[in-house]
């Protein structure tokens, strides 16, 4: 009789701590940031020191302090190392396929005009607005851009590899005369 009970009691006492891992178990996300300086974009410009950023899915579904990391687990987690955690920057203005000319010409008085747009008649192909715009949209995302409002040539081009690189893009076709 002392061993049936026994039993019941370690059954009754499993269930009972199963109960509490149930109510302490976390959200499952897709990547954590955590350990820095967070710089929000709420009304108040609120910064948080040890900041928390959880994503899900592409998605921030939560920000705040380090006590987040008591309700999110993920299997990816970025230690900041005391660094900044802030919104991605928007470049509202760029020609990103014009890095291939980049430093041309710099000391020519009137440069647009004696030198770099003659170049772009004879040299700007699809494939060069391609290449240059992923070319800037890497050191863009580097710098820390996410946004960018781009204008030039071939930009149906430029606009792939955007795309590639993981930036989000307004692209817009140039027009000369």
């Amino acid at each position: 009789m002392k061993k049936h009970l026994k039993g019941i009691l370690l059954l009754g006492s499993f269930l009972f701590l199963g109960c509490t891992s149930l109510q302490n178990q976390k959200e499952e996300a897709s990547i954590i940031i955590k350990n820095g300086t967070l710089l929000t974009m709420n009304k108040e410009r609120q910064i948080i020191k040890n900041g928390v950023v959880v994503i899900k899915n592409n998605k921030i579904i939560s920000v705040g302090d380090e006590s987040l990391l008591n309700n999110y687990s993920a299997k990816k987690i970025i230690d900041a190392k005391n660094g900044i955690i802030m919104p991605g920057m928007i470049n509202t203005h760029t020609h990103a396929s014009m890095t291939v000319f980049r430093s041309l010409a710099d000391d020519v008085p009137d440069r647009l005009n004696r030198y770099i747009f003659p170049l772009e008649a004879k040299m700007v192909t699809p494939e060069l607005s391609y290449l240059g715009a992923k070319h800037g949209a890497m050191e863009m995302a580097l710098g820390g851009v996410t946004t960018m409002v781009d204008m030039y040539l071939y930009e149906e081009n430029a606009a792939v590899a955007v795309k590639e690189v993981g930036l989000r893009g307004i692209m817009t076709q140039n027009i000369i005369k």
